[in-house]
Parts: C-alpha cells; sequence; structure tokens
C-alpha cells in the first residue's frame, strides 16, 4: 500500500471514527457475501451473467480488502502477525480435511466424491 492510501485511511479514521470504519467493514463484508450467493442461488447457470457477477465480486473483494486495512489499523493487526496465525491455522484444519476428501476419493472411486453441484 502507498503512503497516499495510507493517509486516506489514516483521514477516514480522524474524521469519521473507528466506529464508521467497523460498520463500513461490517456492509462491505455483507455485498461480498450478498454478491457471492446471488452467483450462486440465481446466476449458477446462466453464462450471460457471468461476467456481470465475477465484476461484481471483484468490486466487492476489493472493497473488503479496503476495510480490512482500516480494521488492521483500528486493532493494531500486522500484516506480519496474520501470516504468522495463517502459517499456522491454514495446515493444522486443512490437511485432516484434505486427507478426508482423499479417503471418500478413494474409496467411492469417484474423483468428484467430494464436490458440490455448484462447483
Amino acid at each position: 500500500m502507498n503512503e497516499e492510501i495510507k493517509q486516506i485511511i489514516a483521514d477516514v479514521l480522524k474524521y469519521k471514527g473507528k466506529g464508521f470504519a467497523v460498520l463500513c467493514a461490517i456492509e462491505e463484508m455483507a455485498e461480498l457475501t450478498q454478491a457471492l450467493l446471488k452467483k450462486i442461488n440465481r446466476h449458477w447457470d446462466k453464462p450471460e451473467q457471468q461476467a456481470n457477477d465475477l465484476e461484481n465480486i471483484f468490486e466487492e473483494i476489493a472493497d473488503v480488502y479496503t476495510q480490512l486495512e482500516y480494521l488492521k489499523i483500528i486493532y493494531q493487526i500486522s500484516d506480519a502477525k496474520i501470516w504468522e496465525y495463517l502459517d499456522e491455522k491454514i495446515p493444522r484444519k486443512l490437511i485432516p480435511r484434505i486427507e478426508k476428501w482423499a479417503a471418500r476419493v478413494a474409496e467411492t472411486g469417484n474423483p468428484d466424491a467430494n464436490k458440490r453441484i455448484l462447483d
């Protein structure tokens, strides 16, 4: 993140406050959730909507990234601390799941045994 963006974020926090930033983060995460659900529930079988849905999802992800920067400043959480946590959590949580999924595929002989209809 460049210095201009850091200053803009600092100014928003200065003039609008932490509560405003937290509420905006919640709103943007809800909008991303809505965009993902819309793609799954309404448009997963409509190719003509795919490009529009993906553009909307892209925009909402970018908005959430922006709000995460506010939250990191508010709660004094560094990127290094986040990555340290993820480096520990991802293997701990996902390796057992991957092993379970692999066993299910081996047991059924179906490479799609773990996939849902919307994948």
